[in-house]
Order: C-alpha cells, then structure tokens, then sequence
C-alpha cells in the first residue's frame, strides 16, 4: 500500500497512519514504517527534544527550503518502492510543503527561486517533477487528503495543541482552501478525500479501506488473499 496522506494539520494524518501501521501488522505480520516528517519534527523516532525544534524553526528560509527539499527528494528514491518494499506510507509531504511552505517558513511560492544560482524553489514547479519521479516508481500510489471543518481544526487546536505549531487560527480557512488547490493540481490520479470532523479514529480508518478497494495493487489483494 503506497499512501501520500495529506491536509492541514489537526485534520487526522498522524492518528490515520498510525491506524493504517497497525493494520499492516496485523494483516502481514510485518510492521510498516511510515515517514511523518514535517516541519518541526523532521527526525524518525526519537522525536527531536523542544530545543531542537525551535533550533529547526529558527534557521533561514534559505535553509528550511533546502532541507525540505532533500528530504522530500529522499522520500520518493527508489529503495522505497523495490519489491521487498510493497508498503510506503508518507505523511504530509510535498503537498503540505507547497502550502505551509510559503505560508509560514518564507520559501516555495509563486517564482521563488535562489539569489545566486537562479535555483527554482516555487514548489509549483519542484513538485512537477518530484511527482514524476514517484510515479515512475510507484504509479500505484493514493492521494489521500484528510480534510475538517474550520470550527472543528479550531477546536482541536485548542483541546490538544501541537507542541511548536506555527499554524494560526486566522489562517485555518484560507489554508483549507489552499490544500484543496493544491491536491487538485497534483499529477498523482488515484485520490481519496475524507472529512474527519465528526469521525472517530476507527470510523476514519474505515473510510479509508472502504474507498482503498478499487486502488489496492495486484500486490495488496495477494497479500489479503494469504492472510
């Protein structure tokens, strides 16, 4: 199962993969790493101490862009989708970068590109392409954007805030519309949506396998089949 999950933050793609993590587990007997690597926390379990992310949010928009897009670039090498790979669960991704990006870290909007070398970073443009290369390697891969209300992220905001969030309540309607351009325009074909707002983890997970049916590769229905 190859997943993009995607939406603005407190809408469930941590809870989701988790949920998804566990299934594999129990499906196959294998655990499934998943990459939840956004900004501020950038780093595989053990998460980063507070210092370090707020290290991580103080450094330049020169640099956040350019560790954004290594790491974005390493998600879609090929390692990740060889046979003995058939799960690759990424969480936020370029989709988020192309909205978080401009909106709070100062790079990745309309005609950014480097002072020096003429580097294009507006991620209209870097996303093009790194969505060519994963799927040249992984064309059976699923959009999955995970979407709530304005009222409901609000109030998950404020019932169990993120530690170092640099999301702003004012922004919260205008970042909705922009994730909904941004899943839009991605090349990726096979997308799933899923409104979180008055759904319960398992109810979320349950949507998802629902709509997951028509998309599940040769590999996937193998898989369900020996279990």
């Amino acid at each position: 199962m190859r997943l993009v999950i995607t939406g603005l933050e407190y809408s469930g793609k941590t809870s989701l993969v988790l949920k998804i993590a566990d299934l594999i587990e129990e499906t196959t007997g294998k655990k499934s790493p998943y990459h939840d690597h956004y900004w501020p926390e950038l780093a595989h379990p053990p998460e980063l101490t507070d210092e370090e992310e707020k290290y991580l949010l103080g450094l330049t928009p020169r640099l956040k862009e350019m560790i954004m897009r290594y790491n974005l670039a390493y998600h879609v090498r090929d390692a990740f989708y060889a046979p003995d790979h058939p799960d690759h669960l990424v969480v936020g991704a370029h989709i988020e970068d192309a909205v978080m990006g401009p909106a709070y870290f100062g790079y990745g909007g309309p005609g950014d590109s480097g002072p020096e070398s003429g580097l294009i970073k507006d991620r209209k443009v870097v996303n093009a392409y790194l969505e060519a290369d994963l799927l040249k390697r992984g064309p059976d891969t699923v959009l999955v954007h995970l979407k709530a209300s304005l009222d409901v992220i609000a109030r998950r905001m404020h019932n169990n805030p993120h530690r170092n969030s640099v999301l702003q309540e004012k922004d919260i309607g205008r970042l909705l519309k922009r994730f909904e351009e941004e899943v839009q325009r991605s090349h990726i074909r096979q997308k799933i949506e899923i409104d979180t707002s008055d759904k319960t983890k398992d109810e979320t997970l349950g949507e998802l396998m629902e709509k997951m049916e028509p998309h599940l590769s040769n590999v996937d229905k193998q898989r369900l089949l020996v279990q």
